[in-house]
């Protein structure tokens, strides 16, 4: 919609002290839909797929059909990027937010993984046990690690 209000004059028929909007152009209606699209992605990531802490950016081009297309872009609040420099396509024809929100949940979850693996943990500094080699957690390997505590 215009985001201009054209205001009544006195004494005018219509709603007292209200704002009439002009019609809305063409693009400002595609960009209503886009944004909706994109706040109907986070409330599927919210809902379905319980993740909150998610930043996201909707790109949007057109196909030689003049469909629209959406790339949706997922981020950390530090900024490190989840889905990568294309982030994830949305089918034109039939794509949702709700099919946006699973490939988005899909790849914060293999992010995440990824930083659990380069996180160094304190009980790894201590494995592997000298002359023993890396066998996993065992309980007699616990004992022998918090003994030299």
């Amino acid at each position: 919609m215009s985001t201009e209000a054209v205001t009544n004059p006195a004494g005018s028929a219509g709603t007292a002290g209200g704002r009439r909007y002009k019609e809305p152009t063409s693009q400002q209606i595609e960009d209503a839909a886009a944004l909706m699209f994109l706040a109907a992605t986070r409330k599927a990531l919210r809902d379905q797929q319980h993740i909150w802490d998610v930043e996201l950016e909707l790109e949007l081009t057109y196909t030689v059909h003049n469909q629209r297309r959406y790339c949706v872009h997922a981020s950390t609040r530090t900024g490190e990027s989840l889905t990568g420099p294309h982030g994830v396509l949305v089918h034109p024809a039939n794509g949702t937010a709700e099919t946006a929100a699973w490939s988005i949940a899909a790849e914060v979850r293999n992010a995440t993984a990824k930083r659990r693996q380069r996180r160094p943990s304190r009980l790894r500094d201590y494995w592997p046990l000298p002359g023993r080699g890396f066998r996993g957690p065992s309980w007699r390997g616990l004992c022998f690690v918090f003994a030299d505590l």
